[in-house]
């Protein structure tokens, strides 16, 4: 996984250096790519049914019930230190005091240093109780086991305070996860070699949910992100497919990165489908240089070259999100990079990608890029971008692949 984002980085920057044309220190008002001979760079392009129903509901609320939302005859366990031995191994696996088949309640007070691994079971709730649900140094993993054995999980309400420990882990074939309303105070030195990762998604899940969520990390590992959605189940091993159906609302993030090289990111969203992103709030701040700055990257891991067969990313819908970004080296605002050869005899390139009413407010020690796409059919229309640069150029919509900037 790290060696494909490396790939996406280096693709990235050679295509700031080839584009064409730059300006520095502007704002760039309701701009969008206009279409071209040489490629197919459009003006308006919709997102099939399957994206705008996941973006329905007036609010995110709307889309995720509230924390007592299961059905009437789950059974109810409250957890916290006292009680933890009852319910969970020490490795964090459950004990047989908890249904493989679910339909249970947990009612989360404080945990200190200790995980929750659900693998199996429907309609599981692990809510925080009120005044409390505070999980210091845990981690909560849902899935991992067969297709169909995990579906209908609901985290909500749950303060996660950890140091060099990652919080949120939804594993392959999990379906209809919702992680919604919880509070991340997330803390790296520069021991931690690993990724560090607020919420990470692995493989085909389907039908998440995360909104509502505040995330605030502050890092020292070389590379942060606020959610890793990854096709990868670990650095070679690939997916079973792509994942999909993923509503990601009304969340904030807060990220520092204070690394020495790397990059920090509030979203990397792997080779995603049917999925909307809208109404998120993003900060990211990068104060050594050495550090790329983004806040969110949809990107392609070339699935269609696997067995099972995968696609490029489609069908994503990414509006009016909010993004600052402060960044003492290369900073990005919306990437769309596609790794693929950009031509329409393949149907596996990245396609079918609106970017519409984003704010994205950049200022870097380097250059910046607002909002690029190396994509076909893609809409990016009536975006603000602002951005501030010290020295170098700074180029507000570029497409590597023809060269076009508008």
């Amino acid at each position: 996984m790290k060696l494909n984002k490396f790939t996406v980085i280096l693709a990235i920057l050679l295509v700031s250096i080839l584009a064409i044309g730059a300006v520095s220190a502007e704002s760039v008002d309701d701009a969008g790519i206009v279409a071209v001979a040489d490629g197919d760079i459009q003006e308006s392009v919709e997102v099939t049914d399957t994206a705008d129903d996941l973006s329905t509901a007036d609010t995110a609320d709307e889309t995720v019930g509230d924390d007592s939302s299961g059905p009437d005859d789950t059974a109810e366990y409250d957890l916290d230190d006292d009680t933890y031995s009852t319910y969970f191994n020490e490795d964090g696996s459950a004990t047989d005091a908890l249904s493989a088949d679910g339909n249970y309640y947990l009612n989360v007070g404080t945990l200190t240093n200790k995980d929750i691994k659900i693998v199996s079971g429907q309609n599981v709730y692990i809510q925080g109780k009120e005044g409390a649900g505070i999980i210091n140094n845990g981690t909560i993993t849902i899935g991992g086991g067969a297709i169909g054995q995990i579906n209908t999980v609901q985290i909500s309400g749950i303060t996660f305070v950890n140091t060099n420990k990652n919080a949120i882990v939804v594993n392959q074939h999990a379906k209809n996860v919702a992680i919604a309303r919880n509070n991340f105070d997330l803390t790296y030195d520069d021991t931690y070699t690993d990724n560090a990762i607020a919420i990470m998604t692995k493989g085909l899940v389907e039908d998440v949910t995360i909104v509502g969520n505040e995330i605030k990390m502050t890092s020292a590992a070389s590379y942060t992100y606020g959610l890793d959605l990854t096709y990868y189940l670990d650095w070679y091993t690939f997916g079973d497919g792509n994942a999909k159906n993923f509503y990601i609302a009304e969340n904030t993030f807060d990220i520092e990165s204070t690394a020495q090289s790397g990059m920090a990111e509030a979203m990397y969203l792997d080779s995603i489908i049917d999925s909307v992103i809208e109404g998120n709030n993003i900060n990211v701040k990068t104060t050594n240089p050495g550090v790329s700055n983004y806040a969110m990257q949809v990107a392609d891991s070339w699935g269609f070259f696997n067995d099972p067969w995968a696609s490029s990313p489609y069908n994503v819908a990414i509006k009016d999100n909010t993004i600052v970004l402060d960044s003492a080296d290369l900073a990005y605002g919306i990437s769309v990079i596609s790794l693929w050869s950009y031509t329409e005899d393949y149907d596996e390139i990245i396609k079918d990608m609106v970017i519409s009413g984003n704010d994205v407010t950049i200022t870097t020690q380097t250059e910046g890029v607002g909002i690029s796409a190396s994509s076909s059919d893609v809409s990016i229309t009536d975006n603000k971008v602002t951005l501030n640069a010290a020295h170098d150029p700074v180029q507000a919509y570029t497409d590597g692949y023809i060269g076009n900037i508008s």
